[in-house]
């Protein structure tokens, strides 16, 4: 719980607690919130703050579970949702794993604070969230805790209102965490809630947030290219749409449609993909910017198809569509999709103006869209001789991408087309 100290602290002793409180929370976030237990001896202050000698048995799990829940009350005095999601990725809160390196939790989090598509440099990230922001609020929120008594028992596990707020900002980091590809982390933090509660036990918010979860779910299986079975894409899409159709939530229902076209796409149904595309890219329940997609798709699963001339109109259309919506980096994907259009048709000039206008709007901060990026970088250069090798040190690098990252579909497109040198004309088939 946070209260507010009615003693008054002589000023330079409460001077040199901040001063202790701050270093102590900028190791602690280098080190993720798990030091704190494994090395409590780096942080006197932090431990004294949260009660940590009180808590029994002293084992590690216990302090672990004491020390999350302690965190997590200094989190809830932050401001903003917005704030908190960006805190607990830096601090590593949800995992006693290793944490990822912080320069890469700084570009997550930086993402997750400003709701942006794409990251700032670390650095400024350091100077202006942390320092600037986070670290000044998070020493005055540990100046002002008073930690609960260990031994009670303030954690009903019942479904209240403060439950479905932590489920919500727990889909948040999901989205937050499957733009970087942190696939593991992304089904912990979506089977916790999940596995959590019977759908009978959950009313209309909670079956909203499970068709949520649901979705996510699906998304993720789709990047890892599990499009069939139990634990597919497809799978979890049908349970979201279900639920959706239950709650009349028809936007969501088009949601999952356009998720769905894409598995069909991705199995190779180029023209049933299509015609679902072609559908959904004049549906109203979706928004301007999900109709653009669908528009754009249409190009991707009619160049498949070889339908060249149809599907440079639909990306072009696409293109104009992000433009005026000021979506920048779609409107370079929707180059890189022009590139792929061209090659098919063998037009190597147009296909490299078009990639090298969608490598000027790489992104940096989804490692999926750098290795879809690359693959079709290194398609354009392994199909000019002039150019080949180098395009297979592109595509090299892709494959190392995609193999780290767990994206088996991408894998699959780049060994295929680092076969094309072998093959006399040049083209994949």
């Amino acid at each position: 719980m946070l209260t507010k100290d009615g003693n008054s602290a002589d000023p330079p002793d409460a001077i040199e607690v901040s001063r202790a409180l701050g270093t102590e929370l900028r190791r602690l976030r280098q080190a993720g919130l798990a030091d704190l237990t494994l090395r409590p001896h780096r942080y006197p202050e932090l431990n004294a703050t949260f009660g940590t000698g009180r808590v029994s048995p002293m084992d590690s799990v216990t302090l672990l579970a004491h020390n999350r829940r302690a965190f997590d009350d200094v989190l809830a005095a932050l401001p903003t949702p917005a704030m908190r999601v960006a805190a607990r990725l830096l601090f590593h809160v949800d995992s006693g794993s290793t944490p990822p390196p912080l320069n890469d939790r700084r570009r997550l989090a930086d993402r997750a604070y400003t709701g942006r598509g794409y990251a700032r440099e670390p650095d400024t990230v350091q100077r202006h969230l942390e320092r600037a922001v986070l670290d000044p609020l998070l020493v005055e929120a540990l100046i002002r805790y008073c930690p609960a008594d260990p031994g009670e028992t303030d954690h009903p596990p019942v479904l209240a209102p403060p439950d479905y707020e932590s489920w919500s900002d727990d889909l948040d980091r999901a989205v937050v965490y499957l733009n970087g590809d942190a696939f593991r982390t992304t089904q912990l933090l979506l089977e916790r809630w999940l596995n959590r509660y019977p759908l009978t036990d959950l009313d209309e918010r909670g079956r909203h947030l499970r068709g949520r979860s649901l979705m996510l779910l699906g998304d993720m299986r789709r990047y890892q290219g599990r499009l069939f079975g139990p634990l597919s894409a497809r799978h979890a899409y049908d349970r979201a749409s279900d639920l959706f159709a239950q709650l009349d939530n028809q936007r969501r229902v088009a949601q999952v449609d356009l998720a769905r076209a894409i598995t069909v796409e991705m199995s190779g149904d180029l023209h049933a993909s299509a015609r679902m595309y072609q559908s959904l890219a004049e549906d109203q329940r979706l928004r301007d910017y999900e109709r653009a997609q669908a528009r754009l798709w249409i190009g991707t699963a009619l160049t498949k198809a070889g339908d060249i001339a149809s599907a440079v109109a639909e990306i072009d259309h696409a293109s104009r569509m992000f433009e005026e919506q000021g979506e920048a980096d779609d409107w370079g994907v929707a180059h890189q999709k022009r590139a792929l259009a061209h090659l098919a048709a063998a037009d190597l000039a147009g296909a490299t103006r078009s990639i090298d206008v969608a490598l000027s709007y790489r992104r940096a901060d989804s490692p999926l869209e750098q290795v879809r990026l690359d693959t079709a970088h290194g398609h354009v250069l392994v199909s000019d001789p002039g150019t080949c090798t180098e395009g297979l040190a592109v595509l090299s690098r892709a494959r190392n991408q995609a193999t780290r990252y767990g994206l088996a579909h991408q894998l699959q497109w780049i060994e295929r087309i680092q076969r094309i040198p072998e093959r006399p004309g040049r083209r994949l088939q």
